[in-house]
């Protein structure tokens, strides 16, 4: 049953004839104007959404001032915590970077000292090698070059491996080049130091057999301790002075002249002109002869001067002094019959 047949029916049960009638007239607007909604809903037109307020969009925040400052703590600490971390890590890269440094200080000092020391090794490994060669005799050393020179083929470097023939390998092959200079090398210095032997022997010998011709002379006696080579010095100056002619004043023929030294110049003593002087010798002092002061152009005019001048020779301790003034208390000189 339609509904507006089913609303007069029941109207016409629940109210009087006129107000049924009424109830009528108004149930079949109210029908009809729902009809008429319903024919418009039914039509294609889209349908509208709801409008959406955006400032309900945004997330709504907390008012409350007891959880804002407790929020505000928080971040705080947090922010505190991640300062201090950051300090942290800026001390660990400075201290990083002071190892660093000392590391690379320390490397560039080693190989200082590394480099400083290369030649010291070198020098080293040449002289073990040497004082290998020379325990090695001659025969050895050629039968090894002869060994080496029928295994290592011509133009073989140092270092190369070769087989010894003996079922091994000769890592570092010795070309017979190198045994040769070794060998020529080490004949050199026993050449030189059989030299230098021969030499030290022969002044030995000539330096005994004259303290021994010196210690028979009656007028002159060795005492324990003195140095005997002052002692044989004295004696061969005096066998020279003995055997050139006289003293004779400077500048004639084959003269010689006594230098006085500065001590017996000083003291008033005759001076034997030996290099050192007698009196020296005794005394224990040094002996020295004062330069003229013409030496260098040689135009001393004085021919007794007792002053050294070039072409008295060598075998002098010369000493450049001013004026030598005379000590006061002066010995007197020894009476020569």
């Amino acid at each position: 049953m339609p509904y507006y047949r089913l609303l007069v029916f029941n109207s016409l049960h629940a109210f009087p004839s006129g107000e049924a009638l009424h109830h009528l007239q108004r149930g079949t607007s109210t029908n009809s104007r729902r009809i008429r909604h319903q024919s418009r809903d039914n039509l294609s037109v889209p349908e509208s959404k709801p409008h959406t307020d955006r400032r309900n969009m945004a997330p709504k925040l907390d008012n409350d001032p007891v959880s804002l400052r407790a929020k505000l703590k928080v971040a705080e600490k947090n922010l505190k915590d991640a300062e201090e971390e950051i300090k942290e890590l800026n001390s660990e890269i400075e201290l990083l970077g002071e190892v660093n440094l000392d590391r690379k200080v320390e490397i560039d000092s080693l190989k200082k000292s590394l480099e400083a020391a290369e030649p010291t090794r070198v020098a080293l490994t040449e002289t073990i090698f040497d004082l290998l060669m020379d325990k090695m005799s001659k025969e050895d050393i050629k039968k090894v070059a002869r060994e080496v020179e029928e295994k290592v083929q011509l133009g073989l470097l140092l270092g190369d491996r070769v087989d010894s023939g003996d079922g091994g390998e000769l890592e570092e092959p010795i070309p017979r080049i190198v045994l040769e200079t070794t060998l020529l090398k080490r004949d050199a210095r026993v050449k030189q130091a059989k030299k230098v032997d021969d030499e030290r022997r022969k002044a030995a010998a000539n330096h005994n057999d004259d303290l021994k011709q010196l210690q028979q002379k009656p007028d002159i006696s060795v005492a324990a301790g003195e140095n005997s080579t002052n002692v044989v010095r004295l004696m061969r100056k005096r066998n020279a002075d003995a055997i050139e002619s006289p003293d004779t004043p400077r500048g004639s023929k084959g003269s010689r002249r006594v230098i006085t030294c500065i001590q017996c110049y000083k003291q008033n003593l005759t001076c034997d002109n030996a290099s050192p002087c007698k009196s020296c010798v005794h005394a224990e002092r040094k002996c020295t002869r004062a330069a003229c002061t013409h030496w260098e152009t040689g135009k001393c005019i004085r021919p007794n001067c007792s002053r050294w001048h070039v072409e008295d020779g060598e075998g002098y301790v010369i000493q450049r002094v001013g004026k030598v003034f005379k000590s006061q208390n002066q010995q007197k000189k020894p009476r020569t019959n």
